[in-house]
């Protein structure tokens, strides 16, 4: 199986921009979601209480017992658990899905909250968010699908200046090689970065679900800088047809330091 969460990783420590690894960085630091742990443990199962400290909540949300995983430690946990090495990098190439799932839970706390009532839900949501592991083929195949859809739409977000040319494209495939990228996964990625810009296929591929919205809205805030009037129409046009409430679009904006 092509190995999309990997290349994804890859790709945010360089392939697009200078922007997207820090920005990762401030929205996990403590200032950003390390300062809402009470709200994302009670959305997401973790313990109670545990402002501050979202690396307890993340560790509880994985199932992962140990203790004492502070904020400072945030990025070598989500790197151990999903398979990446210590570090903001091995967050990176490995979790990077979670650090998406958890910007979504918190930009629509709300919302979140009233689904981790129901059990059934609650799991679907750490699932969707890349926080627990896949049980079944048909929840495997889920993770695949919304893992490409991100990296779909940070493609496609990259566009939003225009069309990426030759040498962009060469420069971006390069950095996916150098990360380990095979031949399967060079092809995928030449292939959409070829693609025209569409963002109604980006948008269709949420299919309505605003945590996968959420979550690939943030992803698309890695890809470039919102510093052109068109990436600005493009990720308020993506944030609306989305159905993304202004007010989480902001949050999301306030975490990643946009």
């Amino acid at each position: 199986m092509t190995n999309v969460g990997g290349l994804l990783g890859t790709l945010i420590q360089g392939g697009f921009n200078s922007l997207a690894e820090g920005r990762l960085q401030n929205a996990l630091g403590p200032d950003g979601l390390g300062q809402m742990g009470d709200i994302l443990g009670k959305v997401l199962g973790g313990a109670q209480g545990a402002t501050g400290n979202i690396g307890d909540i993340l560790g509880n949300a994985l199932g992962n017992k140990s203790e004492g995983m502070g904020t400072a430690t945030l990025g070598g946990v989500i790197g151990g658990l999903f398979g990446g090495g210590g570090g903001v990098g091995g967050m990176a190439r490995g979790g990077v899905m979670a650090a998406l799932g958890m910007l979504a839970v918190n930009a629509l706390k709300d919302y979140m909250a009233q689904k981790a009532e129901d059990p059934a839900q609650a799991a679907a949501v750490k699932l969707t968010a890349g926080l627990r592991e896949p049980e079944n083929e048909e929840e495997q195949q889920r993770v695949q699908d919304i893992t490409l859809l991100t990296l779909k739409a940070m493609i496609n977000a990259a566009k939003a200046d225009g069309q990426i040319d030759a040498e962009e494209m060469q420069r971006i495939t390069g950095r996916a090689q150098e990360g380990g990228a095979d031949e399967d996964e060079l092809a995928l990625l030449r292939q959409e970065l070829a693609a025209p810009l569409d963002i109604d296929a980006i948008v269709n591929g949420a299919n309505g679900d605003l945590q996968v919205g959420a979550q690939i809205y943030a992803a698309s805030l890695l890809a470039i800088k919102v510093d052109t009037p068109a990436e600005q129409a493009y990720i308020q046009e993506l944030g609306e047809k989305l159905g993304l409430a202004e007010g989480a679009r902001g949050e999301m904006h306030k975490m990643l330091g946009v």
